[in-house]
């Protein structure tokens, strides 16, 4: 028997041709979460990062704040409770 375009041959043909094309399409959908869920990730990292270091920034400027406020305690406290001398200007 020869396998004609429309014997047994072409359908086997079509038949692997649909597996393919099946077997393709789950593939890329697989690969393009693949690649968004690495995106993602690489995304949220950076963003992590980048609160990480505003948090780090704030308790740094809460540090020298309470550093400051004490300075400023200790002299009024020195001067017998007045706030340090503003000059005046006429």
């Amino acid at each position: 028997m020869c396998a004609g375009p429309g014997g047994r041959g072409g359908r086997a043909v079509m038949g692997v041709t649909a597996i393919t094309a099946v077997f393709s399409i789950i593939m890329g959908l697989v690969l393009g979460w693949c690649i968004t869920l690495i995106a993602t990730s690489a995304s949220v990292s950076r963003s992590q990062e980048r609160m990480q270091r505003k948090v780090r920034y704030w308790q740094a400027e809460t540090v020298r704040a309470r550093a400051e406020a004490d300075l400023l305690a200790r002299e009024v406290d020195g001067r017998g409770g007045l706030p340090p001398a503003v000059p005046f200007k006429q």
